[in-house]
């Protein structure tokens, strides 16, 4: 009889968990990632919808749209810039409204993909960046 009989895992089927452990930490990471971007996303959305609301109203008063902020009843610390407190630069134009994704500069958190976001005045549909409006 052989009473020598050893008990554990063959360093082959350690390095399978390893290897299966580490693929499904990637696919995690990924999504996880995305989420992330997409919730980021949401402040672009918000802003849009405030920055509409204002030329809506000043279109009520002058009929027209306008493309300076100036002119609008709203404060936006990153309209036409990125700063650190955004994680978009907005623009505006007589047809819509553009928030950009900071991904240089001094934007919050700078490093990410480069996508934007629209809202149009009259219709207040969002377009853009597929797969993030």
């Amino acid at each position: 009889m052989n009473k020598n009989k050893e008990y554990g895992f063959t360093l082959m089927e350690i390095l399978i968990v390893i290897v299966v452990i580490g693929i499904l930490t990637s696919i995690t990471f990924v999504q996880y990632s995305k989420a992330i971007e997409k919730s980021r996303s949401i402040e672009a959305k918000l802003t849009l919808a405030r920055i509409r609301l204002a030329q809506r109203s000043y279109f009520i008063q002058n009929g027209r749209y306008t493309d300076v902020w100036s002119d609008l009843d709203i404060e936006l610390p990153a309209a036409d810039n990125c700063v650190s407190t955004h994680y978009f630069k907005y623009s505006i134009n007589q047809n819509f409204a553009t928030a950009t994704r900071c991904t240089a500069g001094i934007g919050k958190q700078p490093s990410g993909p480069n996508y934007f976001i629209t809202l149009d005045y009259d219709t207040g549909n969002f377009g853009g960046t597929p797969g993030y409006y």
